[in-house]
């Protein structure tokens, strides 16, 4: 097991999204998520050449996990972290109090910690990300000038400043990873827009607080955590141990008289995709968790989404506000211990999801041959839009949700549905399905798409070509979104 510390350095304002919200100013996080690193490594991989198994193998387990990459300070040799949210501070002295030591006594008239960062030294060392708010406007397809009505704005972090991410796991993955993201690349939201632009090197491990020796009860969150109940369904609410054997989510039961929790939804963007991913629901990093009965200090990794920064938490034996006081930039990087994960959702590196993915992708030369075929389908197809435009005079043919539905249709009613979506009676299909690309006995959408089907006699080939019209489909509506085609009509 290896591990390895990446700097960032940002030579551009970078936009980190809070959420998907549009109608107000998209808030920027105060750090970079892992899940920006982790989807430019894996971009770099797909751009090089290798295999879909080898990337799925490689960066969807726990064999490689790259950290979120935090604000740092003393001229990038310190990093910063997450407030620990049990502290509070009181509104007429200013001092911090840690609600979640064993003697603490709650009382009116203070405020609890939130975003904020913290960094080694004497007492409580804020750290403050500057931002830059900015203020865009969408240009008219048509006049190809500022629309009026769509002014957006945006924030994103500062340039100037520098970040560390942590890298952990098998000793050649760790080395190629920090090899890959080395040099100047773009991050975030907006790269396209005069944003994101960043420089990554190989930086030296920086001082973590001091975790103690023995039995800990505080987990202080570094990171947002993905918790899961005991059957690995997300869960905001980790249960505890019962008579079944279950050692619970966090390795004992929690005290929450004395914990603080806080949690956020949000939904990471997919590049590849041009779509958001299904939301995600998080214990909020800097969340402060008690356990009933200790688990071995050190740095521990829970969850789901480890290999995107996600499940880091530091085990400690006193309380947040003990530990944050004892940080001070000359203590010696601590070792860290990686808990073993869950059985039946991660192991050995891979899951048992990565073999699900991969046998859905399909993994045979057959498969991949079909998936070449298909590729050039997707551009003839998407030519009769061009072609049935002129033709026509307006935009028509199947929209992306009607290519959702056939790529989601089992193989049989692929064949009803576009028989039935044929019947010259369906006035709704004439510019849709019975819009037509080209004069011939075929220059429908829908009659082209049954020749491609042929006949209904459950053969092998017979399912096979159905199969294609699937991948058809499917490739289809992503273009078709991917492109915008329809947003004008």
């Amino acid at each position: 097991m290896a591990t390895a510390w990446i700097r960032i350095d940002l030579l551009e304002p970078v936009i980190a999204s809070v959420g998907t919200a549009t109608a107000a100013t998209a808030q920027s996080l105060p750090f970079l998520p892992g899940g920006m690193l982790w989807g430019a490594l894996v971009s770099e991989a797909y751009s090089g050449g290798a295999s879909h198994r080898k990337i799925l193998d490689d960066h969807q387990g726990t064999r490689l996990r790259i950290g979120d990459a935090l604000p740092t300070v003393d001229g990038g040799a310190n990093l910063s972290l997450p407030a620990p949210r049990s502290l509070h501070r009181n509104k007429d002295t200013g001092t911090w109090v840690d609600w979640a030591g064993p003697e603490a006594q709650r009382a009116a008239g203070y405020k609890q910690a939130k975003i904020m960062q913290i960094g080694p030294g004497s007492g409580l060392r804020e750290v403050h990300v500057r931002m830059v708010n900015t203020q865009r406007t969408a240009i008219h397809p048509e006049t190809l000038r500022a629309d009026d009505g769509q002014f957006y704005s945006l924030q994103a972090i500062a340039a100037g400043q520098s970040f560390l991410a942590r890298l952990d796991g098998d000793d050649a993955l760790v080395n190629d990873a920090v090899v890959a993201l080395s040099g100047e690349r773009f991050l975030g939201r907006s790269r396209s827009a005069e944003f994101g632009k960043v420089r990554i090197g190989r930086a030296e491990t920086p001082p973590l607080p001091p975790q103690g020796m023995g039995s800990a009860i505080y987990l202080w969150c570094l990171s947002d955590i993905a918790a899961h109940d005991r059957h690995y369904r997300p869960t905001e609410r980790p249960d505890d141990p019962a008579l079944d054997g279950y050692q619970g989510f966090f390795g004992g039961a929690i005290d929450w008289s004395r914990s603080f929790v806080r949690h956020r939804i949000y939904s990471p963007y997919n590049a590849h995709w041009k779509a958001r991913q299904p939301e995600r629901l998080v214990i909020e990093r800097g969340s402060v968790i008690v356990l009933e009965d200790g688990i071995p200090a050190g740095l521990h990794h829970f969850g789901l989404y480890q290999a995107q920064g996600l499940g880091l938490v530091l085990a400690c034996t006193r309380p947040p506000l003990e530990t944050v006081a004892a940080w001070t930039a000359a203590a010696p990087g601590q070792e860290f211990r990686v808990v073993d994960a869950p059985k039946g959702l991660l192991k050995d590196g891979a899951a048992d999801l990565v073999a699900f993915l991969d046998a859905k992708a399909g993994g045979t030369a057959g498969d991949a041959a079909d998936r070449d075929d298909v590729d050039a389908l997707i551009v003839e197809w998407f030519s009769h839009y061009a072609a049935a435009e002129k033709l026509v005079g307006a935009r028509c043919g199947p929209k992306p949700s009607q290519w959702g539905a056939i790529a989601q249709m089992a193989s049989g009613k692929v064949w009803a549905e576009l028989k039935a979506a044929a019947d010259p009676g369906r006035e709704k299909e004439s510019m849709a399905w019975q819009a037509r690309f080209d004069l011939g006995s075929q220059g429908t959408f829908v009659t082209a798409l049954l020749h491609m089907l042929g006949p209904e006699d459950g053969s092998p080939a017979a399912e096979g070509r159905v199969k294609k019209v699937k991948l058809l489909a499917h490739g289809l509506r992503r273009k078709l979104v991917s492109e915008r085609f329809f947003d004008g009509a």
